[in-house]
Order: structure tokens, then C-alpha cells, then sequence
């Protein structure tokens, strides 16, 4: 089974890479979500570098904000334009995410859990075990360097608190809880009004339903999934749909991912 699996992700590359050696992303705003620069402990910016170096040839990367705005206005482009937004909070994202987003004139939004920023070195081990399915190494960026992170041109959007899946939850004060007190929290932390909320694992009913985007909407302008991207918007345009992509994925399969329509 496990040189079966091997073989069938080496053929799926290898289909890939021909395949988006010629593919154009198709015309259109394209919100991408990520995580993190690579599960690796030694981490090396040059590749997510050569990455975004290969999509810019056929893509404008812009600030997230500047997306989310063209999105909201329903304007129809006709070339392909790339935001990137990053889900948790890790600290690579400030010390090689980040810059090399900037190269490119790109300003991206960084969605965090803040107990995981906040939590002690038992709670950090759990959120990483069992929350996201990450090696121990893995650490949150502090408050410092998210505030820099503003500071510089990005933007800070809420993630729930601890990163929970809010279908599961019944108890509408923690609904409250883990959406809202993200808000009250980054404003304590950075002195920043937060208007950007992005729901934990992104699957419409899976993982939130329409209760629960209601009540982020007592709290944020604008709300995110990760998933349904081949349109713009769930949930009667109160969901804007985000794409999952990661800085280690080669830039020729996001060309090929990139290339399918997304619809108004």
C-alpha cells in the first residue's frame, strides 16, 4: 500500500508539472489560505521566494485587503490577480513569510488563535498536537511581531480563540466566546480593530453553519472560509471562499489549481 501511494503521488506530480508548465490562472480574484513556510524544524525562505517569482509572471499579487475590496464590489477582471492569507498564527510567518510577500508588493492577512499566541508551553504542545497536527517544534508568533506585522502593511484577522471547530459547539455563550473575544483580545494586544474573521478547517456546515456566521457578523465586516472556491461567496454573500495553498506546493500545480474559473 505505501508504494502504492508513493507511485500514485509521483505520477499526480509528474501530471501536475507538465500540466502547469502551460496552465494561465484564469481571470478573476483569487484569495489563497495557507499555514506555514514548510513542516520542516530548519527553515529556508528560497523556495516559497521562487514560488511567488514563478506566479508573478502570470499573476498580480496584491494586498489581501485590496482583494477582499474588488471581491465585495463584484468588479470582473481580466487578468489574474493573487492575495494570500495565513491561517494559525506560526512564527515563520514573521520571519520569512512575510518578507519575501512583501518583495512582491503583496500585504497579506495573518488570521491568529490568540490563546495559542497567549498559551504556556502546555498549552502551545496541545494546540500543536491536537489542534493542528504539527510537530512540537512548531511555535505562535508573540504580540511584538504581530503588531509589526501591522505596522508594515498587513493585516490581523481572528481565527477563533482556540482554534475549535464552532459546528460542534451548542453553548451559544461560547460561540460568543471563541468568535468575538478574538476581536476584544487583538485590540488589547495591538491596539488594532480587527474586521476580518476566518473560520477554523473552512468547510461550510462541516465545520460552521449559518448560526454561527451570524454571530461573527455582530463582530466582523468580513467573513472567511476555506473551501467552495469556485465561488466568491457563501451563505448569501456573508462568506467571502478562500482557496487552500502552501508556500512549499510547486508554483506550476497552483498555476494548474489557479486556472479554473471562479464565478460571482
Amino acid at each position: 500500500m505505501k508504494i502504492y501511494n508513493k507511485s500514485r503521488a509521483f505520477l499526480r506530480s509528474m501530471y501536475l508539472d507538465i500540466l502547469g508548465f502551460t496552465a494561465n490562472p484564469s481571470s478573476g480574484i483569487h484569495l489563497l489560505n495557507s499555514h506555514l513556510l514548510s513542516v520542516d524544524k530548519d527553515l529556508d525562505a528560497n523556495f516559497f521566494d521562487h514560488q511567488l517569482k514563478v506566479l508573478s509572471k502570470k499573476s498580480n499579487i496584491i494586498p489581501f485587503e485590496e482583494a477582499v475590496d474588488l471581491i465585495k464590489r463584484r468588479k470582473v477582471m481580466n487578468h489574474s490577480l493573487i492575495a494570500f492569507s495565513y491561517d494559525d498564527g506560526f512564527v515563520e510567518c514573521y520571519t520569512h513569510i512575510a518578507p519575501v510577500i512583501e518583495k512582491y508588493n503583496g500585504y497579506a492577512c495573518f488570521f491568529i488563535n490568540p490563546n495559542f499566541i497567549n498559551g504556556d508551553k502546555e498549552y502551545i504542545s496541545n494546540f500543536l498536537k491536537k489542534k493542528v497536527h504539527l510537530p512540537a517544534y512548531k511555535k505562535p508568533m508573540n504580540w511584538n511581531q504581530i503588531s509589526d506585522l501591522h505596522r508594515r502593511g498587513h493585516l490581523i484577522g481572528a481565527h477563533t480563540m482556540d482554534h475549535v471547530r464552532v459546528s460542534e459547539i451548542s453553548d451559544i455563550k461560547l460561540m460568543h466566546y471563541q468568535i468575538g473575544e478574538c476581536k476584544k483580545e487583538i485590540k488589547s494586544a495591538i491596539n488594532v480593530d480587527c474586521d476580518y474573521f476566518a473560520f477554523t478547517y473552512g468547510h461550510p456546515e462541516r465545520d460552521f453553519n449559518l448560526n454561527s456566521v451570524l454571530i461573527a457578523e455582530n463582530y466582523y465586516d468580513n467573513i472567511f472560509s476555506a473551501s467552495n472556491w469556485r465561488n466568491y461567496f457563501s451563505y448569501d454573500e456573508k462568506v467571502l471562499n478562500r482557496r487552500h495553498c502552501e508556500p512549499y506546493w510547486p508554483a506550476n500545480h497552483i498555476n494548474y489549481f489557479l486556472s479554473k474559473h471562479i464565478s460571482y
